[in-house]
């Protein structure tokens, strides 16, 4: 395999490690305290929310973030096809959900830092030709 595909393939797998790491750490705690009291979110930032508490948004995040991630990079690793699929379609959600988050909650820095890794993986998937790239390896 080409060094440069190579080079995409980890870019992804590095940053849906990170992406899984945060969620599944970051949404376990809001499940355990849905106060969102443990990581300093004043309860007042859900009004305007269809949320009462932070445990539904808490699930998402540790579900389809974290879990998401996990299973994807597992898919990269293993050779499956659908794993490239599954990055650009969390890329996508990743992007959705911190545009709707600051319209609903307002600005966060975090917001920046996982839009960030949202249009890095989705530029990833789509100009590294990591499609290509990930069939013909194992990661």
């Amino acid at each position: 395999m080409a060094p440069q595909k190579n080079l995409y393939l980890s870019g992804i797998n590095i940053l849906l490690g990170l992406l899984a790491l945060t969620s599944i750490a970051g949404g376990t705690v809001l499940l355990l305290k849905p106060d969102g009291s443990l990581l300093g979110f004043p309860q007042g930032l859900l009004a305007g929310s269809p949320f009462d508490n932070y445990l539904l948004p808490g699930l998402f995040i540790v579900g389809v973030f974290g879990l998401g991630s996990l299973l994807t990079m597992i898919g990269f690793h293993i050779g499956k096809f659908w794993a490239w699929f599954t990055t650009a379609m969390l890329s996508a959600a990743l992007i959705g959900f911190e545009i709707i988050e600051r319209l609903i909650i307002g600005q966060s820095f975090l917001q920046y830092i996982f839009g960030a890794i949202g249009i890095a993986l989705i530029i990833l998937v789509f100009f590294g030709e990591t499609k290509a790239a990930q069939q013909n390896s194992k990661f």
